[in-house]
């Protein structure tokens, strides 16, 4: 008994101090989270043939995940096309699913250009997060334990809707019809957090899918009677 009375004492005495220390923690993440996710944001809402690939990422991994249950993959966006990493597939099970996600969207599917796992819908919640910790820091607003669980609930909460919001506004474009697929690439795995490598242990396989962009100029391809297109829809 007398030593829960004397934790008791301890945790009351200290409380404030952990506190304290959590909010500093905070605060320095805070700093470096408004530092770095609206620049990475900025990198993907000024270039629209990445945002086009990161919708086409997208795509396949929703359709990969339709046939073949949950997965443990990422992916990556850029102007070349879209790793896939930590994939448990051969590279026709990824050009099937790559190919049938640029189908999709080519019919008006935009929902495929958005991922639950995407780095947006973790970047933007902290985003939020950073921003109302430094305002608080900003005005001098001494830090209140009921107030800071408060804000971690509501963040929580708006995660979800708000990442997807700004998946669809910002950082993809579902206009994939002048884009088509050219091939799918094995490389070597790295286990990546949030665009970087980080450390860790990766699983399964890597992939660089290959994708190509129509100029302006469109060219016509003719396909004989009976015969279905492809994938590619517009020429060199």
């Amino acid at each position: 008994m007398l030593h829960l009375i004397l934790l008791l004492i301890l945790l009351f005495l200290f409380l404030p101090v952990l506190i304290l220390m959590l909010f500093g923690v905070v605060m320095l993440g805070s700093f470096g989270v408004a530092m770095t996710i609206p620049r990475q944001l900025w990198e993907l809402a000024k270039d629209a043939r990445v945002r086009r690939n990161h919708a086409l990422e997208h795509a396949a991994l929703n359709i990969i995940e339709e046939r073949y249950g949950a997965t443990r993959i990422t992916g990556e966006p850029s102007r070349e096309g879209f790793i896939l990493r930590n994939v448990d597939l051969g590279p026709d099970e990824v050009m099937n699913a790559a190919v049938e996600g640029w189908r999709r969207l080519s019919r008006g599917e935009a929902d495929l250009a958005v991922h639950d796992r995407c780095g947006t819908s973790m970047s933007v919640p902290l985003l939020l997060l950073a921003t109302t910790f430094l305002t608080l820091f900003a005005f001098r607003v001494r830090p209140n334990p009921l107030g800071v669980i408060g804000t971690f609930v509501l963040v929580a909460l708006l995660a979800k809707p708000l990442g997807k919001f700004v998946q669809r506004r910002i950082t993809t474009d579902a206009a994939v019809d002048r884009v088509s697929i050219d091939q799918v690439v094995p490389m070597p795995n790295a286990f990546m957090v949030f665009g970087t490598l980080a450390a860790g242990r990766p699983t399964g396989l890597a992939y660089l899918v290959r994708t190509h962009h129509a100029s302006q100029t469109v060219k016509v391809q003719v396909h004989r009677v009976g015969e279905t297109p492809g994938p590619r829809v517009f020429g060199r």
